[in-house]
């Protein structure tokens, strides 16, 4: 009787732990805890959740080294993102006449891979495959800059945000239809509307402007919010960008302009608006050392208890400081909070690089508590691209979705540039630069992984001191140069 109930009491213990084992996996997994995920349970995961997840966190050259991939979906997703889209085809092709079909979610991974990497080729997949998704058709159409008669009215009778940008792509050729449309966005959203500064000229970031004319008088009794911008030959929009901060609802800010050795006018420019207001304060580096370095030096001269970044192509709405701090305000465990943003072509046209959502988490709108994220990660890698996707990662990580808000409004609208290297469509995976920008987000996320599975903290500290992970040679910054500012700045590394 006794070994009966042991025996029950064993039996009951293995599914009592497999039970938990796979609810939490299942909250993990909702909750898109990737990095906890591969940190802590990968070899609990059987093989294609282990896919799904690795391709959710971008390290695709996984696919490439470790042999379980070959002659897999996930094996042809990774020569998307590292070899010749010709490779691509070539081993797709070959996996189909095996295969014969694929499952939905195949196709779906397939179809996201080729959105990122070529979009030009994803539109005939998404026609043959996914003919029924309009949203993601037009939307497609609208990222290649088709011309289209558009036949589905109820596409844009739907007045989502998606819809409502997609529909001006096509329809608004004025730029009072453009406003139109995007205020129609403003108002989904409940936010003030906002309005062109020179009617004749298409919308853009250097055409924008709200109905906060005046400028909201201090308040002491508010925490101070320090907003670091980093300029480098930015003169073209650096005024307008800054009129939307000066202008912000919220009153008791400051402005820390770090100039990263501009050729140009951005720094007169600058300097104009700070002898007018007061709390914008310019600080020059006399060598070029990226923006990353640049925050970190901006950060040095903050006052503010509160600290929040703005790059200087991109717009404010007036709402922004309030709407990210009302959270913080309200809630004084809360650590950080970000919101989102939607970009725009100097043509007036809502753009995304990843085609579909157009209003999407805006990268450097993390606006923080500086004691503790300072003091608990630290702050941005030192590197010349990518660390603000390291930054939010670690801050997610650390201090988790309890601690940290997502403010779901477009409170910025950002500049997209068609020469940029960042837009290129049939080049942008297959060029070398983009490729050490993958190399550096594997690199940072593997860290990460490395770091939660050994039950490590995830903090950084700046690079002259110490490599946490590795980086691509081409985006490290000169030593040399960053003791230069710092000494020439009298600012100590630590």
């Amino acid at each position: 009787m006794n070994c009966l109930m042991l025996w029950k009491k064993s039996i009951q213990g293995i599914f009592g732990v497999a039970i938990f084992n796979f609810s939490r996996l299942g909250r993990l997994r909702k909750n898109r805890k990737y990095t906890i995920l591969l940190g802590k349970y990968a070899s609990k995961l059987n093989k294609s959740s282990l896919g799904e997840i690795i391709f959710e966190l971008g390290l695709y050259s996984r696919f490439l080294k470790d042999s379980q991939w070959r002659g897999t979906i996930f094996y042809a997703i990774g020569l998307l993102y590292y070899d010749d889209y010709l490779i691509f085809r070539s081993f797709f092709r070959s996996l189909l006449q095996r295969r014969k079909r694929l499952s939905y979610l195949e196709k779906e991974l397939i179809l996201r891979a080729l959105l990122s990497t070529y979009p030009c080729k994803a539109r005939a997949f998404c026609k043959l495959y996914f003919p029924k998704d309009i949203l993601l058709y037009f939307s497609l159409l609208s990222f290649l800059d088709k011309k289209t008669v558009v036949q589905s009215e109820r596409l844009f009778t739907i007045k989502r945000p998606q819809n409502i940008l997609l529909a001006a792509n096509f329809i608004a050729s004025q730029p009072e239809q453009q406003i139109g449309f995007i205020n129609e966005v403003m108002g989904f959203y409940q936010l003030p509307k906002i309005s062109l500064v020179d009617r004749r000229l298409p919308l853009f970031v250097t055409n924008i402007k709200s109905g906060q004319e005046s400028i909201v008088k201090t308040d002491d009794h508010l925490p101070l919010v320090s907003v670091l911008m980093t300029t480098f030959n930015s003169q073209e929009f650096v005024e307008a960008s800054l009129l939307s901060l000066i202008k912000q609802n919220y009153s008791n800010k400051e402005i820390i302009v770090v100039d990263d050795n501009s050729s140009d006018d951005t720094c007169k420019i600058i300097h104009s608006l700070s002898v007018k207001y007061p709390f914008i304060r310019l600080i020059q580096l006399p060598v070029n050392v990226g923006t990353y370095v640049a925050k970190s030096i901006a950060i040095k001269f903050a006052r503010g208890e509160f600290v929040t970044c703005h790059d200087s192509d991109d717009w404010a709405h007036p709402n922004k400081l309030i709407e990210q701090m009302q959270p913080l305000l309200n809630d004084p465990n809360l650590v950080a909070t970000f919101s989102k943003w939607f970009r725009v072509s100097k043509e007036g046209k809502a753009y995304s690089r990843m085609i579909i959502p157009f209003i999407r988490l805006n990268p450097s709108s993390v606006l923080f508590r500086r004691k503790i994220v300072e003091s608990q990660i630290g702050l941005w890698d030192w590197v010349k691209t990518g660390a603000d996707s390291e930054f939010n990662a670690r801050i997610k990580l650390v201090f988790g979705e309890r601690l940290v808000k997502v403010v779901n409004k477009p409170l910025t609208i950002g500049s997209h540039r068609e020469n940029s290297l960042m837009t290129s469509l049939e080049t942008e995976f297959s060029s070398g630069n983009r490729i050490i920008r993958q190399q550096y987000w594997e690199s940072w996320n593997e860290w990460h992984i490395k770091q939660i599975s050994r039950n490590k903290h995830i903090r950084i500290n700046n690079r002259v001191i110490e490599d946490s992970f590795p980086v691509p040679s081409e985006i490290r910054v000169n030593k040399r140069d960053v003791y230069y500012c710092f000494n020439q700045l009298g600012l100590s590394m630590g």
